[in-house]
């Protein structure tokens, strides 16, 4: 696909050329009209004279973009080559889009602060069917359905799955739903050249976990030094998309029976007919008693509190320092930005842990991507907004985001995007293009067999480890629960369970006594209103079928 603006540009020039053309041709037959809209007479006899289009009014939108704070030196998450790119193509909508970053380790403070103030962006964005509802439900979004009515077709074709199953409140739409084409998720990761040096296998429970992470502690297999090498790597919990326990909590027999929040790690299980949160079931204490020897032995950095935006965490990674990780960042992406350092790296995927009752899962978050929500303050741009949303639920539009210009930034060859340079599509798109494109979470994966042709240039190695990542995805991946009842309890406390848990789980996780810890804890949920919580999601389960 070539830049649309290039291909306008060659119309106009044509047009221009026949223009001339037809001007010096003389006038062969007076009957006909001017070939450009002169005086001539039709055969009505009414004149055939068009005045000029007037220009159209152009409406600027300002579009929430999750600031990750990853831009290259000199670059700016708000002004890019396709930011650029998706303003000439909208103009002819009337449109002009206008980014506004919305800090990811901050979503759910700045929206609120944003929403509580009436100075949000006329697009907001969150993961989170808790904070949709709570807005939706006080009143602070704009009803889209009629401007999806004039406007939204192709959102109703190309994100049919999405929108069927979640975005309206109280019979009506407030949000555009993006869509999920692949199952997709964060992935444990462990450095097999530093198992092959010991002779261990990758670990498939939490007790060889456990083994594995105290011979890479003992026996330093990295060669970095004992005191630098850091057996399991995990920055501050609560900052941003980076503090994951999904892993090991799967693997403590946590279950995936609650909706999505922005706690990183299994939401809970049914008990008796009843749902209950992660923390309050026996295996979640087994979970955070493991969490907390892990860090009394020196397995996982005694400073991860600090390392509230992650740093540290990325800084070790890339050093070589860290063995095993669970994160969004996949083994053959860490292989790929450490390769010129470390010649010897090799990261794989580890497929869930088997937990104490066989089980075996990871979470690929829901059918759905995020929301797409208009606040009411902005009523008036719902227009304006979902003909920019139709226009990028076009798939063409979604290839131009993720990969950038044929000839310019790939070839295809036998029906396969090939990168021509990566370094020049990572400093001009790939920093950010999933950011950009909120109507589709990524591209459809090409299938299995023709990832050879697409990751040619990373090599067979590289290309063997995608595949056997989007198999684990698929075989393993569960879905969360869509709740859709009303919850005002945690509409209301959600933001404020979440901060106080991300506290408390850290408080936990580095006690000395574990018990009286993990109890207050448990004291704190109690005097928050933890078990209405419970409640409300039961009732939403009994109301979607998961509890009969």
């Amino acid at each position: 696909m070539r830049r649309m603006h290039k291909l306008t540009a060659v119309v106009l020039v044509m047009m221009l050329i026949l223009a001339a053309l037809a001007g010096c041709s003389g006038n062969k037959n007076a009957e006909e009209p001017a070939a450009t809209g002169g005086t001539g007479q039709s055969e009505s006899g009414k004149s055939n004279e068009t005045k000029a289009e007037e220009p159209q009014k152009t409406e600027t939108i300002k579009v929430s973009i999750w600031e990750r704070g990853n831009a290259p030196e000199g670059q700016k998450i708000t002004d890019t080559i396709m930011t650029r790119w998706i303003n000439e193509e909208v103009a002819g909508l009337g449109i002009a889009v206008e980014y506004v970053p919305l800090p990811r380790s901050e979503e759910s403070a700045k929206l609120s602060a944003w929403m509580a103030s009436g100075t949000a962006p006329d697009v907001i964005l969150t993961y989170d069917l808790n904070t949709f509802l709570k807005f939706a439900s006080q009143g602070g979004l704009a009803p889209l359905d009629e401007s999806i009515q004039k406007f939204g077709q192709d959102i109703m074709i190309n994100n049919k799955e999405a929108m069927e199953a979640v975005g309206t409140y109280d019979g009506k739409r407030y949000a555009v739903m993006a869509k999920k084409p692949n199952k997709a998720g964060p992935a444990m990761s462990i450095r097999k050249d530093w198992l092959d040096k010991l002779g261990l296998a990758v670990p498939t429970t939490l007790d060889e976990l456990y083994e594995v992470l105290q011979v890479f502690k003992e026996q330093d297999p990295g060669g970095v030094g004992k005191d630098k090498v850091i057996p399991y790597s995990i920055p501050a919990l609560g900052q941003g998309a980076k503090g994951f326990m999904f892993g090991t909590t799967y693997g403590a027999g946590i279950d995936n029976e609650g909706p999505g929040t922005q706690l990183y790690f299994a939401s809970g299980n049914i008990v008796d007919g009843q749902y209950r949160s992660a923390i309050t079931t026996p295996e979640g204490r087994n979970h955070f008693q493991f969490m907390n020897k892990l860090y009394k032995e020196g397995l996982i950095p005694k400073e991860f509190l600090t390392d509230v935006n992650s740093q540290k965490h990325t800084e070790n990674v890339l050093a070589g320092y860290v063995g095993f990780v669970d994160s969004n960042e996949i083994a053959y992406n860490l292989d790929l930005k450490m390769k010129e350092q470390i010649p010897e790296v090799d990261w794989v995927t580890v497929e869930p842990f088997i937990a104490p009752d066989g089980a075996q899962m990871t979470s690929v978050g829901a059918p759905y991507g995020m929301f797409i929500m208009v606040p009411k303050t902005s009523k008036d741009k719902t227009d304006a907004v979902i003909k920019y949303l139709n226009w990028m639920s076009d798939p063409d539009v979604q290839v131009t985001l993720n990969d950038g210009f044929e000839d310019e930034h790939y070839t295809i060859e036998q029906g396969v995007r090939i990168v021509t340079d990566a370094e020049k599509k990572e400093k001009d798109i790939k920093w950010y293009s999933a950011d950009l494109q909120i109507m589709s979470l990524g591209l459809p994966w090409y299938p299995s067999d023709v990832a050879l042709i697409q990751y040619r240039d990373k090599g067979e190695t590289f290309a063997r480890k995608v595949v056997e990542y989007r198999e684990i995805m698929e075989k393993y991946g569960t879905y969360l629960p869509t709740l859709t009842n009303e919850r005002p309890f945690s509409e209301k406390n959600m933001s404020a369970l979440e901060s106080m848990l991300y506290e408390e789980i850290s408080k936990v996780i580095i006690a000395k006594d574990f018990d009286a810890a993990y109890d207050s804890m448990l004291d704190k949920w109690e005097k928050i209103g933890g078990p209405t919580y419970d409640e409300e999601v039961t009732a939403g389960l009994k109301e979607i079928g998961r509890i009969k």
